[in-house]
């Protein structure tokens, strides 16, 4: 991540300009349709950094990378979406494809595979090896599927009706949960879809606030920051912030922004007791403080008007001090 602001930094020759965040709706780097078309002319093999504007003056970074391997049956393509990060690692998303075929009397179905990781910088210069060395590793694995003998043949078991899965990696259905960049929700199933051919696990949370419901892999929770509800004491430990000093009203909003979506209730109650002077004026300051009395009223028992008078009778108690 980088930006400008009254100057803008000269654009590499060979950096691909995007008008869409490549992102999925989960957050994840992918390689889409826009990416596709810019990067056409280039060819199978290539690695070349992309450019997005999120807003005037702060745009986002990262590396697009292609790659193509072909063995005696078959060919695969790979392709990947690097996006840089603050810790000189990149969020990379990487795509294998291959079509189905027949080989030596073995039949190879279409091949399809998704891999999500952080790629240490330093690793980005040998990337196109790298997605070739993917494509061969995943054609050994095509080969050694196909030319398996299949097991004797037995009875097939009567099948019994699976019962509705109800916790996953320490959440369970029904539970209040936060979600950084959304706010205080609640888990009502945990589902299975199949996408591009693999079975995926998902938590379905429903929002309150704002009417929507989201879909998270349930082995992403902790890649996103889904937590738990706040305990006890560390409800007290955020109340305790707004009636504290005033903090610094210099941070500029891209900074309050990050501090709103860490997740930490600490930290969104420095940025209500910061913004509090603007609170009838800054959208800002009703999304800190939203999302505060929605967490202090489900860790609380309480409605959302009682955790907002009791909200609102600290920063009263505060600017009397």
């Amino acid at each position: 991540m980088f930006s400008w602001t009254r100057k803008r930094p000269e654009i590499p020759a060979d950096m691909v300009r995007l008008e869409s965040e490549p992102f999925d709706e989960w957050g994840e780097p992918i390689w889409n349709d826009e990416i596709e078309a810019l990067t056409h002319a280039r060819g199978s093999d290539f690695l070349a950094p992309f450019l997005v504007e999120l807003s005037p003056g702060m745009c986002l970074g990262g590396y697009l990378a292609k790659a193509q391997w072909a063995s005696t049956a078959r060919s695969y393509a790979a392709n990947a979406v690097l996006v840089a990060r603050k810790n000189e690692e990149l969020k990379t998303t990487v795509s294998i494809v291959a079509p189905a075929c027949h080989h030596d009397g073995l039949e190879l179905q279409a091949y399809t595979q998704r891999l999500t990781a952080s790629l240490p910088k330093e690793h980005v210069a040998n990337l196109v090896h790298t997605l070739r060395g993917l494509c061969e590793q995943a054609h050994a694995q095509e080969l050694l599927k196909a030319s398996s003998k299949p097991a004797v043949a037995t009875a097939a078991p009567k099948e019994v009706p699976s019962l509705p899965i109800r916790e996953r990696n320490g959440f369970a259905v029904n539970e209040f949960i936060v979600y950084p960049a959304h706010g205080v929700g609640q888990i009502v199933a945990i589902e299975s879809q199949n996408i591009a051919g693999a079975e995926l696990e998902l938590f379905v949370i429903s929002f309150v606030e704002g009417g929507m419901t989201l879909r998270v892999p349930t082995a992403k929770v902790a890649n996103v920051g889904m937590r738990k509800i706040s305990s006890s004491a560390q409800i007290e430990a955020a109340l305790s912030v707004l009636t504290g000093c005033d903090g610094d009203h210099r941070q500029q909003m891209t900074q309050r922004l990050s501090r709103i979506e860490s997740g930490d209730i600490v930290e969104l109650s420095h940025v209500v007791r910061e913004l509090r002077p603007s609170r009838g004026r800054d959208e800002m300051y009703r999304a800190a403080f939203g999302r505060l009395v929605s967490e202090v009223s489900v860790a609380r028992h309480l409605t959302y008007d009682e955790a907002k008078n009791e909200l609102e009778r600290y920063l009263s108690s505060s600017s009397e001090d």
